[in-house]
Order: structure tokens, then sequence, then C-alpha cells
């Protein structure tokens, strides 16, 4: 298994230092380690041509589906671009979990909401909630 780290785009093989303490971690570890550059497509992983059937783990910042897409085309992923995109937006794990949690509606447009009795809403993106500003009362 090799690991994956974006790097800097005008400074190629040099690793985002948002993600520069977990790859010198991995490194320190012994584990195979590599850069990614998806801004020009490029891929840095040195040992990957030796091994019969290598697979590379992605740890950066989150990818669009045309994103993963490009990486699935430059690196032998261990997790599959429908595997990424199931578990990477609200969309694709909601159900899995619904069960168990507050129910959630899908908005594709803007909807008025009812803010009466001192109502309020959780807001949040497919990927990510705001933090206190996800919650909206007027």
């Amino acid at each position: 298994m090799h690991f994956v780290y974006p790097c800097l785009p005008y400074q190629p093989r040099t690793v985002d230092p948002m993600w520069a303490p977990e790859y010198d971690w991995a490194r320190a570890q012994g584990l195979a380690t590599g850069l990614v550059d998806m801004d020009n497509d490029k891929a840095w992983v040195p040992t990957l041509a030796a091994e019969a059937q290598p697979q590379v783990l992605y740890r950066g910042w989150m990818l669009t589906a045309a994103e993963y897409g490009r990486l699935a085309q430059l690196l032998p992923l261990a997790v599959s671009p429908a595997e990424y995109l199931a578990s990477h937006q609200a969309t694709g794990w909601y159900e899995a979990v619904a069960t168990h949690t507050f129910p959630s509606r899908f908005l594709t447009e803007p909807t008025a909401l009812d803010f009466a009795a001192g109502r309020r809403y959780f807001v949040k993106g497919l990927v990510k909630s705001f933090g206190d500003d996800s919650v909206v009362s007027s």
C-alpha cells in the first residue's frame, strides 16, 4: 500500500504544508509515500512500477468527482471513484445512517423555511458543516 499526498502546485515534489506532519510521520514509519500534483496531473510514487499489483490510498484535500476520476487515471487507487463518491458526499452515505440521526432533506433549489415558534435549522454542504454558522434561526 502506498499513501499519496498533495504537493504544492508551484513546487512539485514538495508536500502541501497542511499534510506535511502526516506525510513526515508516514515516511518515518517506513510507509511507502508519494506525491500528486492535481493541477498538472502528475504523480511521484517511486516504487509502483516494481510491484505486481500496487494500490494507492489518497490522503489529501477533498476532490470533486472529476478530480478523483483523473487521479484514478494516474494511479491504481485502493478506493474506486464510485466508492470515494459514495462515502464523500452526504447523498452517498446518508441512507445508511438515516435511522440513527435527525431527519435530513437534500435541497437542490432555494426553499422557504418555516421559522415559526423559534424553529431552527442546521444547514450544511454535501461534504461538511460550518460549525456554529450552520445553525440558521431566521
